[in-house]
């Protein structure tokens, strides 16, 4: 979704994102399949890659080893090798992101040009490093013991699902999110009811230079609604040039947060039980 959301004002193809267990069906021989699972081992992208090869698609597997790796070696797939020092996702988007991008351009899809904006993205957060820090620090005990809400512009998603899905792994903590402009046309209607549960709420909404002028008009509106409503409202302002500056800047910034809240949770922010019992369960049947 990153990737997706980085390339779009330069790919002049669909792209579609399947995160569940079938491939659509208008997949065929002319079709490119990037089978992207940091372990190898995601029953889902497995389920995909049988799939694809059925249907005689391109078939490319990004994954640091597994039986995604095993399958691609067998049958002389394209095949990206992810580091795997770190055994865990999460902590490897860096590299996940960089082999998408890396794909993407050797298929004459995008340009190199992400290779330069991947540079100054690296030098940026070093520049920015200790005011990150704190940063995460003070926001981190924003959200100690309140539910974080956060909203952003479309585009900007994947990194505000990205902050959520740290907050959740790695604080074991709750955080809803949406985005402009659709939010505005239901879940708005609900700052409502449970009073206790909103006025017990964080709403951070996450700003950038590439979201629509009309989308800043519903920030600026909406921003007066939950000052209302909420605990507090707060609001995040990207750095960088380009957008894959902005969306690193904002996704390193959080996932400070995230270690900082679990300290404040007082909770190790590394193992994730549950997912390791439900896989283990899945694996019985």
């Amino acid at each position: 979704n990153l990737v997706q959301s980085v390339i779009q004002d330069e790919i002049n193809l669909p792209i579609t994102i399947v995160k569940t267990y079938d491939l659509p069906a208008f997949v065929n021989y002319q079709t490119l399949v990037i089978c992207c699972s940091f372990s190898g081992n995601t029953e889902e992208t497995l389920s995909v890659y049988h799939q694809a090869k059925d249907k005689d698609a391109k078939v490319i597997v990004i994954a640091s080893g597994g039986k995604l790796v095993q399958l691609a070696e067998e049958n002389k797939d394209d095949l990206a090798l992810l580091p795997n020092k770190i055994q865990s996702p999460r902590a490897n988007i860096g590299y996940s992101v960089v082999q998408l991008l890396h794909v993407l351009e050797a298929y004459k899809f995008i340009s190199n040009s992400f290779k330069i904006e991947l540079e100054n993205t690296i030098a940026l957060l070093e520049q920015h490093q200790p005011q990150i820090e704190q940063q995460a620090k003070e926001l981190a005990k924003e959200y100690y013991q309140k539910l974080p809400i956060f909203y952003s512009d479309d585009r900007f998603s994947p990194v505000i699902v990205r902050n959520q899905q740290q907050i959740n792994e790695n604080s074991k903590q709750l955080c809803h999110i949406n985005v402009f402009p659709e939010f505005n046309h239901n879940e708005l209607v609900g700052w409502v009811f449970p009073e206790e549960l909103y006025k017990n709420s964080v709403v951070t909404i996450f700003k950038s230079d590439f979201d629509h002028a009309r989308v800043n008009k519903r920030m600026e509106i909406c921003h007066k609604v939950f000052v209302d409503k909420a605990h507090k409202v707060i609001e995040i302002n990207a750095k960088g040039a380009s957008f894959i500056e902005q969306a690193y800047y904002v996704i390193h910034l959080f996932d400070f947060v995230s270690v900082d809240l679990a300290e404040l949770n007082k909770i190790d922010a590394g193992p994730v039980a549950i997912i390791d019992y439900l896989k283990g369960s899945l694996a019985k049947f």
